[in-house]
């Protein structure tokens, strides 16, 4: 049960002839992963509050860009301040598989974890083994005497808890100086085992730290590796730059050093050029490397979304610059260049990236990306629990104000803008720019903070009120009115001798009509920025806030497709036309005929005219011009064919659908249609206009016995999917209809 399977995977850019370049990864029997889980689940919400905010690894609420985005503001401190120091980013020797199991028992013990917990925890390293799987071949079996296993899902927690004594000493070493800054002195940021430090006198507090780090190795076997170690020198005098390099065999950076993936470097001004230009570059090569694989155009944006994105996005939440709009508009290009695979785009930009539920495919906009990223960053920090040190670093800086102030003064008062860190600035102003807007209708005073008020009238003192947990506008709000004060005393524990202090309060609320927000009228968004818990995803929220346009604005094609029929549709119609592709089959294939029409793909005759000067004219009938309509519709040679699929139609699901270009052609089926007949009726109709676009540019006319073999296709493998999914119900339900006329028929070719 303790035997673990070790694979093995290469470090990307090292040689692969060494065994400290491969990457262990320990694959654990079931039953050992669901118990370390089981413990897991049961510390996970304890780490918050015995982990140190210095460390955002494997802690809940806490995140990578918490440490990046404080690290650039430290930087940009220093540089305020002219102060030496030296960034430091140390690097682990295997620190996963070196932890000293009796080192690991020694800190759950100091953390006064109960002994039948830790117990517990031991049993996973009573007599564990492994044996290395590579390359096919199996190792024997050997015993494992120290490490934690990275695959368990304990394993990282217990490792937070093993490093954090070392993290304490350090802050609490006053020979180990950081930099001196309003918000205290910040030495150190730590994701798991990745520390980087900053020390502002180096040359005394690098003794005290090795010997530290020496200390704690021989407790823990945690070892260091002093020639990995990156050191960025700012502000340092030559002649103490030149005695420290002399004295120590660091990796010395000259203009950057690597954090989390991130280039910190000294000046804001070359962020973009060690950050998104190698980030342009790897993503150029990547997508040429997939050139030649074969993949639908739907195929391609599902890869985008899943493989690139994920990396862009990394950059948008570490990366607290104002990024240019250049090289936004060059990420965005590579994109849509890769689903066209370099050929002239089929669907317009604004389509593609128009939300699905709205008529668009979804994918990704990257300027609307980068903004709902800094949104939701800053939104998350307000309301944290415990807010992250850069949070409290940037507030410090500008205090007596903070960026929450800065998010609801009208108009932003300049003159208090002074001193305010860049990172800082980029908040402010994405959100009152971005933000703000999708407060509406409701006034924006009604989602500040309670300490606003202070603002409003400067003597108001709010700090007991905020003790007692009144930290917004909203908590003072009844659905009607104010609250009155002695509900206000029961519900939140105010003092009988604050009455004075709720008048004035209650007067500011009625000079700017603040009133509360009905639950039923508040959006995901109104919640996000309300504090509301249980809200899980905010990027994703705040993006769609933001990529979504006015519900009461049609897509090009649909206009276009309204002009074509001489019709008008509602959004809610096109809603239903729209989605319905998504139900219409598992085959990709299908939704691609479908989307593929919907949006006006086809270069018909009609369009080709405008490009080549060519004839205009239909080549099935060769009479009439060749519009997208009268291709897949009103030409005389189709006529027959789209009867028999009519005639097909009533014999499946014992419907007359009424023979018309916007349900046959759309998929506008009445709403009176039951659900399980929609879904036949919905794959007849795209199988009728896959067929029909497989003689595209051809005289000849499509069978009806050609639709019949592709519904036996379709049929048989949505009933591989549903058995494969637990779904078989789901699919008898869809293709009763289907599976009764073929049975009747013998299951032959014909009609």
């Amino acid at each position: 049960m303790l035997l673990a399977t070790v694979v093995t995977l290469p470090k990307p850019g090292k040689p692969p002839t060494h065994c400290v370049n491969f990457r262990p990864i320990s694959i654990l029997n079931v039953d050992i992963k669901l118990y370390a889980k089981l413990l897991a689940s049961r510390v996970a919400p304890l780490l918050p509050k015995l982990i140190h905010p210095d460390q955002t690894g494997f802690v809940q609420e806490r995140q990578t860009c918490d440490n990046t985005r404080r690290l650039f503001d430290v930087i940009d401190l220093a540089n305020r301040s002219g102060t030496p120091g030296l960034l430091l980013s140390l690097d682990a020797e295997k620190a996963f598989d070196r932890m000293h199991w009796g080192f690991m028992r020694q800190t759950l013990e100091a953390f006064q974890f109960p002994a039948l917990f830790i117990q517990s925890v031991m049993a996973l390293y009573s007599t564990p083994s492994a044996k290395v799987l590579s390359m096919g071949f199996s190792s024997p079996t050997f015993p494992i005497t120290n490490g934690t296993r990275q695959g368990c899902p304990l394993s990282p927690l217990i490792f937070v808890l093993a490093l954090e004594p070392l993290a304490s000493h350090i802050r609490l070493n006053t020979f180990i100086s950081g930099l001196p800054t309003p918000a205290g002195e910040q030495k150190l940021a730590l994701f798991a085992d990745d520390i980087l430090l900053y020390l502002s006198t180096p040359e005394t507090s690098l003794p005290p730290l090795f010997n530290l780090l020496e200390k704690y190795g021989r407790l823990s076997y945690y070892k260091n590796n002093v020639g990995k170690t990156q050191a960025l020198p700012l502000h340092i005098p030559g002649p103490s730059l030149v005695d420290l390099k002399t004295q120590y065999s660091f990796d010395w950076r000259s203009d950057s050093i690597k954090y989390l993936g991130i280039f910190l470097t000294k000046n804001r001004s070359s962020i973009v050029k060690h950050n998104y230009l190698p980030l342009l570059q790897s993503i150029e090569k990547q997508l040429q490397s997939w050139h030649s694989v074969e993949l639908s155009w739907l195929g391609r944006m599902a890869s985008l979304k899943m493989s690139i994105l994920p990396q862009i996005l990394y950059y948008f939440r570490n990366v607290p610059i104002f990024l240019p709009a250049h090289i936004l508009l060059r990420l965005q290009k590579m994109l849509f260049a890769h689903i066209w695979k370099r050929k002239p785009p089929r669907i317009s930009a604004t389509t593609i990236t128009t939300p699905r539920e709205l008529g668009g495919l979804g994918f990704p906009d990257l300027l609307r990306y980068y903004r709902a990223s800094l949104l939701a960053q800053l939104l998350a920090a307000l309301h944290s629990s415990e807010p992250p040190v850069w949070l409290r670093l940037e507030n410090a800086v500008i205090a007596p104000n903070s960026i929450h102030d800065f998010m609801w003064y009208d108009p932003l008062p300049r003159s208090k803008l002074e001193g305010i860190l860049p990172s800082s600035y980029l908040s402010v102003l994405t959100w009152r720019h971005w933000g703000r807007p999708l407060l509406k209708p409701f006034r924006l005073l009604s989602f500040a903070p309670l300490s606003f008020l202070s603002r409003l009238s400067p003597d108001l003192n709010l700090a007991s009120w905020t003790l007692q947990g009144v930290t917004l506008v909203q908590h003072l709000l009844a659905p009607n009115s104010i609250k009155l004060f002695p509900d206000l005393v029961q519900e939140f524990g105010i003092s009988f001798n604050e009455i004075f202090t709720y008048l004035r309060i209650k007067h500011i609320l009625l000079t700017h009509r603040i009133g509360a927000i009905p639950d039923k009228d508040m959006s995901a968004f109104h919640r996000l920025c309300l504090g509301k818990k249980n809200l899980r995803k905010p990027l994703s929220l705040c993006y769609r806030c933001l990529v979504s346009p006015n519900t009461e604005r049609k897509l090009p094609y649909m206009l276009r497709w309204e002009k074509d029929l001489n019709l008008s549709f509602s959004r809610e119609d096109w809603f239903y036309a729209t989605s319905s592709v998504y139900r219409l089959s598992k085959s990709t294939g299908m939704r691609e005929a479908h989307l593929k029409l919907l949006y006006r793909w086809y270069l018909t005759p009609a369009r080709l005219h405008h490009i080549s000067k060519g004839a205009n004219v239909c080549w099935r009938c060769s009479t009439e011009k060749g519009s997208l309509l009268h291709v897949f519709w009103s030409c005389p040679k189709i006529s027959s064919y789209w009867a028999d699929i009519h005639g097909l139609t009533k014999l499946c699901t014992a419907l007359d659908i009424p023979l018309q270009p916007e349900t046959y052609l759309l998929h506008f089926i009445p709403i009176t249609i039951q659900i399980p007949p929609r879904g036949l009726i919905s794959a007849i109709f795209g199988v009728a206009k896959l067929v029909l676009a497989s003689h595209w540019n051809s005289t000849s006319t499509p069978s009806l016995s050609e639709v019949l073999t592709r519904l036996d296709s379709i049929c048989k493998y949505e009933e591989m999917f549903a058995s494969a999914h637990n779904t078989l119900p789901q699919y008898q339900a869809t293709w009763e209809g289907w599976i009764s006329y073929r049975s009747s028929k013998g299951s032959s070719s014909s009609p």
